[in-house]
């Protein structure tokens, strides 16, 4: 056939105006808007299950880094009394106190995932012992500026407490 004549189809056998471009693109073009449709059910049913699957996620997923957080930031305001004497104040106490018993409250409501309740059982144990000490000892040292008995304690059993909340956490969350 020769260029620029029209073939059984009535289309031109040109170069860029051939035939074969133009029949299959609207079959192409069909297929791709099926398979566009498909997808697009496919990504739905998808979303539906991934949404119903979140709603379905135990309200503990992430919650015990969360407290890790909180148990940190109640730590910066008892080492904040330490280390600034003008910070042991009624307002650092209160601040103190507070974050403490956020990290109590946020325990006191917190559910054990599924096979870690002796974990949590033992991070609510061990933080009760930690608040504890920190109330009626640490507290009390610091303002006393008793340096030699808020090292001790803060450097011993509150340390090694310390570091088994936050091994627990990390054996909960993981």
């Amino acid at each position: 056939m020769e260029a620029g004549s029209a073939n059984a189809l009535g289309c031109e056998d040109t170069i860029g105006n051939a035939w074969w471009t133009r029949i299959p693109l609207t079959h192409h073009l069909l297929k791709a808007h099926e398979a566009l449709e498909h997808s697009m059910k496919i990504s739905r049913t998808l979303l539906i299950a991934a949404l119903l699957l979140g709603a379905a996620l135990p309200t503990w997923a992430g919650e015990f880094t969360v407290i890790k957080e909180e148990i940190k930031t109640a730590r910066q305001a008892l080492v904040s009394m330490v280390l600034y004497r003008e910070k042991r104040g009624p307002e650092q106490q209160k601040l103190v106190k507070d974050t403490a018993d956020l990290v109590s409250e946020h325990l006191r409501k917190v559910s054990a995932p599924a096979k870690k309740a002796a974990e949590v059982k033992e991070l609510k144990e061990t933080w009760a012992a930690f608040k504890k000490t920190r109330e009626e000892e640490l507290v009390p040292a610091i303002m006393r500026n008793d340096r030699a008995r808020y090292e001790k304690v803060a450097g011993g059993i509150q340390k090694e407490r310390l570091d088994r909340m936050y091994a627990l956490i990390d054996s909960i969350e993981g």
